[in-house]
């Protein structure tokens, strides 16, 4: 298999160990880099961390899966607020698979996943359907783990809360819902797992300070987020 990646040094680190010598890795030092040998060599797979600096790196993964249908793509990242929002665009374009430093990436399941096989990975849960998670200890069976070992895996990149990660995962997956401009309010909200409109508008006006209405109006994907961050920050220094 043959792998190209743009990836922070210790993930690639990682990676690399983990794909071993079967399998051919081509690290590409920029985003120009990874899109330019995509389009002149033949890959069996792209491993890419969004949050990676550069000029639109989530455009340039949305440009290889518009030239590139077939080929798969997988987003390998640091679980972060900021993260969310990398993740929620680029599920417009058909990258769903999200494997999470950490918490996903023990090498035995990462290779399978790499290889093909069926893979329960938390990240992928969590970006696609976060309304299956109610409880933090939802988050940490999925995980594998318990809700201590979760607690201290999220600690290191700054999180220190699962439910309002939950959370914002949630309000940021109804608002990717809420750009398609046929689509209502109430269905946005069944669709990213809130039994009533009444429970999604309640949470945008604690993490946001707007209705849902008015997120839908006002706020783009970067301003959510650095709202949802904000508050998750303030949470930890309210604790």
């Amino acid at each position: 298999m043959d792998v190209s990646a743009l990836l922070p040094r210790h993930l690639a680190i990682h990676l690399e160990r983990v794909l071993g010598s079967e399998h051919v890795l081509c690290l590409a030092a920029d985003w120009d880099a990874l899109e330019a040998g995509v389009r002149s060599h033949i890959v069996d797979l792209v491993v890419v961390d969004p949050l990676v600096r550069g000029q639109d790196p989530v455009g340039t993964i949305e440009r290889v899966r518009s030239s590139f249908p077939s080929l798969p793509v997988i987003v390998y990242t640091t679980l972060t607020p900021f993260s969310l929002q990398a993740v929620v665009r680029l599920a417009r374009c058909g990258v769903h698979t999200v494997i999470l430093h950490r918490i996903d990436d023990t090498p035995g399941r990462f290779l399978e996943l790499l290889e093909g096989a069926p893979a329960n990975v938390l990240g992928e849960q969590l970006f696609r359907s976060p309304g299956r998670f109610r409880t933090t200890r939802d988050l940490a069976t999925a995980a594998g783990m318990n809700t201590r070992t979760l607690y201290r895996n999220l600690e290191p990149v700054g999180l220190f809360s699962a439910r309002l990660l939950v959370v914002a995962a949630q309000l940021l997956r109804v608002h990717a819902y809420l750009h398609d401009p046929g689509r209502s309010i109430k269905d946005a909200a069944a669709k990213a797992g809130y039994a009533t409109p009444w429970k999604l508008a309640k949470q945008m006006r604690e993490m946001t300070g707007r209705s849902t209405e008015q997120a839908r109006r006002e706020l783009g994907d970067d301003e959510l987020v650095g709202l949802l961050a904000r508050q998750m920050r303030r949470r930890r220094e309210e604790q």
